[in-house]
């Protein structure tokens, strides 16, 4: 079920977690390894 955009939560940007760019890249480049790794069931 999709959820519409207009209705989710939002989250202050002030409690979000603090990431240099560097970080961000690094997180974002995992993310594509594991994602490459997963196989469909």
């Amino acid at each position: 079920m999709a959820t519409n955009p207009a209705q989710a939560p939002t989250v202050p940007a002030h409690v979000l977690p603090h990431r240099t760019p560097a970080q961000l890249l690094t997180l974002a480049r995992r993310g594509l390894v594991e994602a490459g790794q997963t196989r469909p069931d």
